[in-house]
């Protein structure tokens, strides 16, 4: 068996002494995750690796994925209150909660529910007007900012957003070759972001959504590698369903 690995980058580990560290574990490619990076970092991040390492890079998109803004410190959402879902640069509070992509606010109606990270808060849209939605809190917890928030039903949104393309064509101009494509649905995603990173670049599609395990088939004939998110993949089917889905991708 061929073991490789990934490893993420983040702020405790972007220097130079901790990458060289990693480097001579052996390390397989750098992971840079555009969920919490932004675009004006991808650059100098690009320009930092390659003066410790010489190990490639992984650029990998947010994806079609909505999430909760940049929040106020320490904000809980008590059960039984109420909460307004809006999109913009504002800092989200107990009382308004930010999301994006915009176009997630368009698709909610009564009785969309909403479940923030995986120990959050969980929401049940009431009542939606042309600038966001009211939503109740059903079970309280915190949120914190840029996290996750799954969506049911779950809006169609486009592959990647618009951060994505940005950061796609900087890390092209670069010469960084490995992209992770994040909650790949179909066929067609991987198409696209291959066209934006170059005939010469390795596509990993990362299957993590109920989307991406139905076009199973199609998602991994157009990759170059797979990889399975039991994490995201767990907030949309049920836990116990995880390793077998894991199993069939694999035998895929």
């Amino acid at each position: 068996m061929k073991v490789q690995i990934l490893c993420t980058l983040g702020p405790s580990s972007l220097r130079a002494d901790v990458i060289r560290g990693l480097d001579k574990r052996g390390v397989d490619l750098f992971r840079v995750n555009l969920s919490h990076t932004p675009l004006e970092a991808v650059a100098p991040i690009v320009e930092l690796v390659r003066e410790c390492s010489a190990t490639p890079i992984c650029l990998d998109t947010e994806g079609a994925q909505v999430r909760c803004g940049v929040m106020a410190p320490d904000v809980t959402l008590p059960a039984g209150g109420t909460v307004r879902l809006t999109a913009g640069e504002r800092v989200g509070t107990a009382e308004e909660l930010v999301l994006t992509p915009t176009a997630t606010l368009g698709v909610l109606a009564p009785g969309s529910r909403l479940s923030v990270d995986f120990h959050g808060a969980l929401l049940r849209v009431t009542d939606v007007s042309p600038d966001g939605a009211t939503a109740e809190v059903v079970e309280g917890g915190r949120v914190m900012s840029n996290k996750a928030v799954t969506v049911d039903p779950a809006p169609a949104l486009p592959p990647l957003t618009d951060k994505d393309v940005q950061a796609i064509a900087v890390a092209r101009s670069l010469g960084v070759r490995h992209y992770a494509l994040s909650f790949a649905s179909r066929a067609e995603d991987v198409a696209l972001i291959r066209d934006l990173a170059g005939p010469a670049a390795t596509v990993i599609s990362k299957i993590e959504s109920r989307a991406g395990v139905k076009a199973m088939d199609g998602i991994i004939s157009a990759s170059d590698a797979v990889l399975i998110d039991r994490g995201d993949l767990s907030r949309e089917v049920p836990l116990e369903h995880v390793p077998f889905y894991q199993k069939v991708v694999v035998r895929q």
